[in-house]
């Protein structure tokens, strides 16, 4: 765990940026650029990029990129592949997302990570809100980003407790290789637990068993490759199935319903 002296500049810059914030973007998904590359991660819930200092990219769609200043930020939406670049000297970024129990943060720079959380209430409806705001109120957003800021200072000196790095390594590797055919096994190794403590862990910090979790994932991005041209067996090796009879199974253990009547609906 990083020493207080090594968080405070992070804790610092992020209360100076609050003060200052300029932008706040959003990434809607394309149907038509669903692809995954090695890197790349995506969520099934509004994520939030913003840059605290330096300047942050972003990498989207394979091959587009997003270059975030101090003070501009982008809420990042579901289903969008996307990849940060490595952290150059004197940068500094704040990533938060949503878990089925808190929304966590990761306060970053070149050398150090802080990890924590706030109550997921304080997040989740804005984080949808702004994905889902047809009249596009940017200034709006803007008053709504800094209200999680002040929540995220706050929070951190009442309540926040940092998260286990095991879990991040877990989760990071989850997110990253959930695609690829990750197993339980490979996740568990990952965060260099025994399998027991490995449980409780994600558990602590998740709500959602690991199993359930990888399921949720694969079955989230089938049902957007659904939506496209693509076969079921390319769906099905895209998601990381082992194979699909495996996707069909899991269609109708939680959806009751093959892959292709869920197409057809």
């Amino acid at each position: 765990m990083p020493s207080p002296t090594e968080i405070l500049p992070l804790w610092l810059k992020l209360e100076e940026c609050s003060h200052k914030l300029k932008r706040l973007r959003r990434l809607q998904p394309n149907k038509d650029r669903i692809d995954h590359w090695p890197g790349a991660e995506m969520h099934h819930v509004p994520t939030l990029v913003l840059c605290i200092a330096g300047q942050t990219r972003i990498t989207y769609e394979r091959d587009r990129k997003l270059d975030l200043n101090v003070g501009e930020g982008v809420i990042i939406g579901p289903g969008i592949f996307h990849a940060h670049e490595k952290l150059r000297s004197g940068c500094a970024t704040l990533s938060q997302g949503i878990t089925p129990r808190h929304s966590d943060f990761n306060l970053q720079n070149k050398d150090t990570h802080f990890y924590g959380h706030i109550p997921i209430d304080r997040v989740e409806n804005v984080f949808h809100g702004i994905i889902n705001d047809r009249h596009e109120k940017p200034q709006q957003w803007l008053k709504h980003l800094k209200s999680i800021l002040h929540c995220i200072l706050h929070e951190y000196e009442e309540r926040t407790h940092s998260v286990p790095s095991s879990f991040h390594k877990m989760f990071h590797y989850f997110v990253r290789y959930v695609y690829e055919g990750a197993s339980v096994e490979d996740i568990i190794q990952a965060g260099g637990l025994s399998r027991s403590r490995a449980y409780k862990i994600w558990s602590d910090n998740y709500s959602v068993p690991l199993r359930m979790a990888i399921c949720q994932q694969r079955l989230g991005l089938a049902k957007l490759l659904l939506q496209t041209d693509l076969s079921i067996e390319a769906i099905a090796e895209r998601c990381g199935f082992s194979s699909r009879q495996q996707m069909t199974r899991l269609f109708q253990e939680h959806e009751h319903c093959s892959p292709r009547q869920w197409r057809e609906q």
